[in-house]
Order: structure tokens, then C-alpha cells, then sequence
């Protein structure tokens, strides 16, 4: 019989710091849109702008916190940049979401563009557009 209680080396394991700064860096499950029928409901209702890297529609609704969805087609690119344009989209998401104002769903579609843009110019799109649509609680 196999004894699969191995000890743990010490290179096997992650430094507490990296654990630590991937925890403090994540995006919460209630600030994230999950379900088909919330994208088509902003979508549909929605108000939208555009821009030349993405497009961000927003509808008011009766929830607790702000939430955003991010779509990325495969036009974007292959799946690594796909995954790099998602990224890029929660960290701005991440920075910005005590400025947002609550109650909000918010669907972010990327163009192909957007994966080649960087982060800084992604973030500038986000605020032009996020003050077009009016959805921040104080002029950024």
C-alpha cells in the first residue's frame, strides 16, 4: 500500500507574502456578474458608450453592490490574450470600485483593439467613458 502522508518540503510551498498580496488582490464573488440573464438584461436595457478599445453598458438594479461583467470575444486573440485583456479590465475594476456609485450592473464587451492597448490607456477609456455614463460618485 501506497503511504500518502508525504511530508511537506519547504519548496513545495508558497512565501507567505505572495499568498498574501493574491488574497488582498482579488475580486469578490458579489462585485462579479455571473448569470446570462444579468448580461442580456443590461445589454437590452441598458445604457451603453463606446470607445475604440471597449464598450461599457450600465443599467441600474435593485442589488447591494456595484457589479461588472467582462466579455471578450474570440476575436480579441488567442486564449492567453484573452485572459491577459480580462485581467487588465478587473484590475482597472478593482482600483475604481469605491469611486462607482452602488445599485449598479455594469457589462464591459472588449474590441480586438483592447488587447494591445496598454493599461493606462485602458484605464483613461474607463474613466471618459464611466463619466459619460455617469457612474461614479465624485468627478474623477
Amino acid at each position: 500500500m501506497l503511504d500518502l502522508n508525504l511530508p511537506r518540503t519547504a519548496n513545495c510551498e508558497l512565501p507567505t507574502g505572495f499568498v498574501n498580496l493574491f488574497n488582498k488582490a482579488s475580486l469578490p464573488r458579489e462585485a462579479r456578474l455571473r448569470l446570462g440573464p444579468q448580461y442580456n438584461a443590461v445589454r437590452e436595457h441598458g445604457v451603453s458608450a463606446y470607445g475604440p478599445f471597449f464598450r461599457l453598458a450600465c443599467l441600474k438594479r435593485e442589488t447591494e453592490s456595484t457589479q461588472l461583467g467582462i466579455i471578450v470575444s474570440k476575436r480579441v486573440g488567442a486564449a492567453v490574450t484573452r485572459n491577459k485583456t480580462k485581467r487588465r479590465f478587473r484590475e482597472i475594476y478593482r482600483h475604481q470600485r469605491s469611486y462607482l456609485q452602488q445599485n449598479l450592473w455594469l457589462v464591459l464587451i472588449a474590441t480586438p483593439k483592447a488587447a494591445t492597448a496598454s493599461l493606462q490607456e485602458l484605464e483613461k477609456e474607463w474613466l471618459r467613458l464611466g463619466k459619460k455614463l455617469s457612474i461614479f460618485i465624485t468627478p474623477c
